[in-house]
């Protein structure tokens, strides 16, 4: 999994984690942990947090809130595991200075046995990844879940598997009512992106190449 973006002034640096719900404090943090993404516990809630952190705090509702002239971020007591991966998904955006998500890219290249895929955020690249069938499905659940005015999927097609492109096509857009393209990869110049974890895998790289080529429409979305 890769992921790309550097800090800037006025750009979130850190999570400062002030939820003391014994359960939304857990699943946030394991998923900090997990995605590699700086946090700070304060000693009791007096404690003020550095002036660029990205405030949590308990609430009624999921949701930004206005704390102070901050931006933070407000937990309810009945947040679930895949409700904290779509908040640490939007603090992630966040930290790589993408406040509004207009527009959502996912390209994605059918390998023999995996999925690459490469997301766009405001045609910014901001996650690669390998994954399985189930997978795929899961990701792309979870970054349409962030609300984006524009959501498009871009699947590579090539003479040897265009009956399972079709397929894919067909299935994604029953399931999630998205726009959804295909890209020919056999007219499509090759870009290897190189990132500071290094160079994509090649089906990640295959990915990335068909979300930023113009794709054959499919399927107008419907939401």
């Amino acid at each position: 999994m890769h992921g790309y973006g550097d800090s800037s002034i006025g750009v979130p640096r850190r999570v400062c984690v002030k939820s003391v719900n014994p359960r939304s404090f857990y699943l946030l943090v394991n998923q900090l942990k997990e995605k590699n993404i700086p946090y700070y516990i304060p000693r009791d809630l007096n404690e003020k947090c550095r002036p660029h952190d990205l405030l949590i705090v308990d609430g009624d509702k999921l949701g930004r809130v206005n704390i102070d002239g901050k931006m933070a971020f407000s937990l309810p007591s009945n947040i679930d595991a895949s409700l904290a991966d779509i908040v640490v998904e939007q603090i992630k955006l966040l930290m790589l200075g993408i406040e509004k998500q207009d527009s959502l890219i996912i390209g994605i290249d059918i390998g023999k046995r995996n999925y690459g895929v490469a997301v766009l955020i405001n045609y910014l690249l901001v996650h690669t990844e390998i994954t399985n069938r189930e997978g795929l499905f899961l990701l792309i659940k979870k970054y349409l879940a962030l609300n984006f005015k524009e959501k498009l999927i871009k699947i590579g097609m090539t003479p040897s598997n265009m009956n399972e492109a079709l397929n894919l096509a067909e299935e994604l857009n029953k399931k999630f009512k998205i726009k959804i393209g295909l890209v020919d990869e056999e007219k499509t110049n090759r870009i290897y992106m190189e990132t500071k974890n290094g160079k994509l895998e090649k089906d990640e790289n295959a990915a990335y190449n068909i979300s930023v080529k113009d794709p054959i429409m499919l399927y107008s979305a419907t939401y």
